[in-house]
């Protein structure tokens, strides 16, 4: 369906869109309107985020 929408013959070049890189992903994410505010706001010093490692279970 995407492959028709877009006009593209295979679906190879529909793929970058079906599965893009986390290069992509990250750079979409970073223009997003909140990121760009936390961003800021860490910049000027009025929100300082630390972040905890995820939790993971101990193995038995």
């Amino acid at each position: 369906m995407i492959k028709s929408i877009l006009g593209h013959a295979t679906t190879r070049s529909t793929e970058p869109y079906i599965h893009p890189s986390q290069k992509k992903i990250r750079q979409a994410l970073e223009k997003l309107p909140g990121v760009v505010y936390v961003k800021e706001l860490m910049k000027k010093g009025v929100l300082n985020l630390n972040f905890q490692k995820p939790y993971r279970p101990r193995r038995k």
